[in-house]
């Protein structure tokens, strides 16, 4: 499924995307709220290291609902500032 028809289906606005599909989606949102439980839990007992894993858990799963070539145009871009960087010193 793609990020349109995801966006989509968390708005309500359509319903014919697939069982399969809307479940998927359902799940992402469920472990996107289930890591950010986690993390505040965590920092709010004051264990910085599970909340820093909890958040890098949540983002890892936000990417997972991402344009594939949104992902790899960020990925191409931060490359290019790395061989600048290095370029420059």
């Amino acid at each position: 499924m793609n990020v349109v028809a995801a966006v989509t289906l968390r708005a309500g606005l359509v319903d014919h995307v697939s069982s399969y599909d809307r479940r998927v989606v359902t799940d992402q949102q469920r472990r996107l709220q289930e890591a950010a439980d986690e993390a505040h839990r965590a920092g709010d007992r004051g264990d910085h290291a599970a909340a820093n894993e909890a958040w890098r858990r949540y983002g890892l799963i936000a990417d997972a609902l991402r344009d594939p070539q949104d992902l790899l145009d960020e990925g191409v871009g931060l490359s290019k500032v790395a061989i600048d960087l290095w370029l420059q010193r």
